[in-house]
């Protein structure tokens, strides 16, 4: 695999793919320059040019190394004459480059046009396994269900190729039991689409209502604008301009756009930690607990979409000290619902606990990056469905 020889120190240009499929994962690909690149393999930014002819290539190089293992993979593993084999080869690929299989899943919008038709020359070779798969579990490829399976596979194999809470076999197991679950798992009838009582000239929804407060009106202002365009790309001017004041009176507030920007996140984990708080206070009984944390994590993605979507601007937005803390928080809840899953099914270790724990929110950050699926009318209870399978399989609760 790609990946793997990059780390094994093999040839230069898979230890390069592997640096900057790592640094694109870490921080994003725009954030990312050519000089960090050539420092992470220990050799000049210029260097990297006698392998590759810039940037946008070496972009296209990881995803398509990525695909071409997988497709190997799915030869290797009984091509077409298993149909589970693609997603034993999705799995395997997962594990063994989990870096480039997340800059595929994040970061393959940033392709030029040419790199973009060879990418999806690739991928329409595995095309018809992904349907075939999908076929055995009553899922069309093409169909709404399908895309947001597909999309929470994504995120499930995302985090159990990063994760180091078990061992690789561990997590090939829990990966393929968990996409098993999810694939099966019929999803709720869909929910009647919300009405506006006033619309636009057009029949859009009304443009939302500000806040009276200025230093609401900048964090909700800036949430937008973040999620939208990226950290980077966004000025005190822009978010002063959405708000209707000068940069200078957002000083007021705020000290830099990289407070701004932590403060957006601290809300986000301030409302994970009081929906577990919520879910203790009720529940009567640990996988009850576990239930309810679900459905409001499911509903709160749902809801604050652009606040839990700006996610992957943390990196590039705030200073070490206020990244660590964001990941401090995040463990907290993390390891919140992973004890309460581990008291409602003993046999199952913490560490297992929290993979599974871990991939509900993987599934949860991959699904609200989607503009079509958050369009979805009835969202929320799909994805608590998804979820709850993901993270509890059948429970003794179940018939």
């Amino acid at each position: 695999m790609g990946s793997r020889n990059g780390r094994g120190g093999a040839d230069r240009p898979a230890q390069i793919r592997a640096a900057a499929a790592r640094l694109f994962r870490q921080r994003g690909y725009q954030e990312i320059g050519i000089d960090e690149i050539g420092a992470a393999v220990g050799i000049s930014g210029p260097a990297i040019y006698r392998h590759f002819k810039g940037k946008h290539a070496l972009l296209a190089a990881i995803i398509e190394t990525h695909l071409r293992d997988l497709r190997e993979a799915w030869h290797r593993l009984g091509g077409a004459e298993r149909p589970a084999a693609i997603l034993e080869a999705v799995v395997e690929t997962a594990l063994d480059d989990p870096d480039g299989y997340f800059v595929f899943a994040y970061q393959r919008q940033h392709l030029d046009a040419e790199a973009h038709e060879r990418v999806r020359l690739i991928r329409a070779d595995i095309r018809a396994p992904w349907k075939d798969l999908l076929a055995e579990f009553g899922v069309a490829l093409d169909s709404p269900e399908g895309r947001l399976k597909l999309t929470a596979l994504q995120g499930l194999l995302i985090h159990v190729g990063l994760t180091g809470n078990a061992g690789r076999a561990r997590r090939a197991a829990i990966a393929a039991e968990t996409a098993a679950r999810v694939l099966s798992t019929p999803l709720p009838d869909a929910a009647p689409a919300i009405e506006h009582p006033a619309t636009g000239a057009e029949g859009d929804p009304p443009s939302p209502l500000r806040h009276a407060n200025r230093r609401e009106a900048v964090l909700a202002a800036a949430t937008s604008l973040f999620r939208r365009s990226g950290f980077n790309a966004v000025t005190l001017r822009d978010i002063g301009a959405e708000v209707g004041i000068t940069p200078s009176a957002i000083h007021r507030h705020f000290p830099s756009k990289e407070s701004v920007l932590a403060q957006i996140v601290d809300r986000g984990h301030d409302l994970l930690l009081t929906a577990v708080d919520v879910a203790l206070r009720t529940a009567r009984t640990p996988e009850e607990a576990v239930r309810i944390m679900v459905a409001r994590l499911c509903l709160l993605h749902v809801e604050f979409s652009d606040l839990f979507g700006i996610n992957f601007t943390m990196a590039a937005g705030t200073d070490p000290e206020a990244r660590a803390e964001s990941k401090r928080r995040r463990r907290v809840v993390v390891e919140e619902v992973a004890s309460k899953l581990h008291d409602a099914f003993p046999g199952m270790s913490l560490k297992e606990a929290r993979v599974h724990v871990g991939a509900v929110f993987s599934i949860l950050a991959r699904t609200v990056q989607s503009d079509e699926l958050l369009g979805r009318p009835g969202l929320a209870q799909e994805l608590t469905v998804i979820c709850t399978k993901a993270v509890m399989g059948a429970s003794p609760s179940e018939p």
